[in-house]
């Protein structure tokens, strides 16, 4: 099953060995703190749930082109994916629309020190 596959990260060294793995799940978040799930289980059955319900992912923002590129300062000649500084994936450019989409992935990291 490659349905969230795009939610999956590798981390790998100059000749492509894997060094490390992230797996992430997209979920529905209200915003608040009590909207958050408790541990990974949480996430998976949340992201499970919302994906075979067809909850759409809130996490998605749409803007004019030029609001983008007031925000990136950045300019974007042609459709297309652009990496954005700050952002944690490509911003989506659809000239021919005048607008620019941007899907925040929602990955959180849990560090033990």
């Amino acid at each position: 099953m490659t349905v969230f596959s795009d939610f999956q990260i590798l981390l790998c060294d100059n000749d492509e060995n894997v060094l490390a793995v992230g797996n992430s799940i997209p979920i529905f978040w209200d915003g608040t703190i009590d909207g958050l799930p408790s541990g990974w289980e949480g996430a998976f059955e949340r992201g499970a749930f919302g994906y075979k319900n067809g909850i759409e992912l809130n996490t998605l923002l749409r803007v004019l082109l030029q609001k983008w590129e007031q925000w990136a300062k950045m300019r974007f000649p042609e459709s297309g994916n652009y990496i954005v500084p700050g952002a944690l994936t490509p911003v989506q450019i659809d000239c021919e629309n005048n607008v620019g989409q941007y899907i925040e992935p929602n990955v959180w990291v849990k560090h033990e020190f």
